[in-house]
């Protein structure tokens, strides 16, 4: 089986997450970034705002804002992932569920909401599996 190739900004991605604290549940929450917030403050270029409850996000193309841990389309497919939860998908599009811990998962934003994985550990991951998170370029 072909190893997925990492574009350029999926490497610099998975190199810049380990720095930040992370965050559950959203993008942002002020103190720390969920692993695809990290994507959208290191390389999205749109403003940063915060909401009435506290929750930052940053405005896009696709809508007002984008909030609850997912990026917009554009993004998305920018940082070449199947699909905007970074969900887990086999060679034929079909969800698959992928094991850390012992624990079967069916995207990187409910890995990364579970709290039972670091930044680097969730590096690592994306890295180790990268085929089932992003789309193969042609």
């Amino acid at each position: 089986m072909m190893k997925h190739k990492l574009t350029v900004k999926q490497k610099h991605w998975l190199k810049e997450i380990p720095k930040y604290k992370q965050a559950q549940g959203m993008l942002c929450d002020g103190k720390g970034f969920c692993c695809l917030g990290v994507y959208a403050h290191t390389q999205v270029e749109e403003p940063w705002e915060l909401d009435i409850d506290g929750h930052y996000f940053y405005v896009t193309n696709d809508s007002i804002f984008s909030n609850g841990g997912i990026l917009d389309s554009r993004d998305t497919a920018a940082l070449g992932l199947k699909e905007e939860y970074g969900s887990f998908l086999d060679n034929n599009n079909t969800r698959t569920r992928l094991r850390f811990k012992g624990i079967m998962y069916e995207a990187l934003t409910d890995l990364n909401d579970s709290g039972l994985i670091s930044p680097k550990e969730m590096a690592a991951f994306i890295k180790v599996n990268a085929k089932y998170i992003f789309r193969q370029e042609v």
